[in-house]
């Protein structure tokens, strides 16, 4: 089973990135919303076949959604088609084969951050 993958501006995260099954955002922060472009072009540019079979989703919450759609729209480094943002509901689970995602609310000074829980 491929790996799930908590999205950051570290370069030795990127270069694992064809174990990506989706990426987890647990509050808007401009690093996050520019670490999509760098995802987004480092699969562009050495996974080229891995990306034509498919999109790796982002799992985030309702507010980081809105607030990173914003960003991709502001300065449109990527095309808003080629990112999946799903939102995820409080204690709402998500599956991938025999690994299960959980959601929590966090206490920080960003606004609808999240803790994510991989069970």
């Amino acid at each position: 089973m491929r790996g799930v993958v908590y999205l950051t501006n570290n370069e030795e995260m990127l270069k694992k990135l064809q174990n990506i099954i989706i990426n987890v955002i647990e509050k808007y922060k401009t690093n996050n919303a520019f670490s999509l472009s760098e995802v987004k072009t480092k699969m562009k540019n050495d996974l080229q076949d891995y990306i034509k079979k498919e999109t790796v989703p982002i799992f985030t919450s309702k507010l980081t959604d809105f607030m990173i759609k914003q960003k991709l729209e502001r300065f449109r480094f990527i095309n808003q088609n080629e990112i999946i943002i799903k939102t995820i509901e409080p204690e709402q689970k998500v599956s991938f084969g025999n690994v299960v995602v959980k959601k929590f609310k966090t206490t920080t000074s960003i606004p609808g951050s999240l803790g994510f829980v991989l069970t």
